[in-house]
């Protein structure tokens, strides 16, 4: 192998770990909106370095699936709560509690994904 190659396959191994550092990081998320930036940071950064992604392992594609599974079950709920329209159809809509959102969140399965 030559010294090019060498130093390209070293460059990706680093590029590598540094995906792979904050894919991990995605599941110290709890904030919706930073874990959405957080991906879209993400998707530019694997975007940007292919030949690193191929050197990802299969549990940092788990990972990033799961932090793509939490994104996608917020966006079910949201879309499950009814929306008011109207003036006065606001007056009659029920505000989740914390608890109620969180049980609702934990009844859609993978199946209704």
């Amino acid at each position: 192998m030559n010294d090019v190659a060498a130093i390209e396959q070293t460059v990706d191994h680093e590029k590598r770990d540094e995906l792979s550092l904050r894919i991990k990081n995605l599941c110290t998320f709890e904030d919706i909106g930073s874990l959405k930036t957080e991906m879209d940071e993400l998707q530019k950064a694997l975007l940007a370095n292919p030949a690193a992604c191929a050197l990802l392992i299969d549990e940092d594609i788990g990972l990033a699936v799961q932090a793509l599974t939490r994104l996608m079950q917020k966006d079910q709920v949201e879309a499950a709560i009814p929306k008011p329209k109207g003036r006065k159809a606001g007056a009659g809509v029920k505000q989740l509690s914390a608890l109620e959102l969180k049980e609702l969140m934990n009844s859609i399965s993978d199946d209704d994904l």
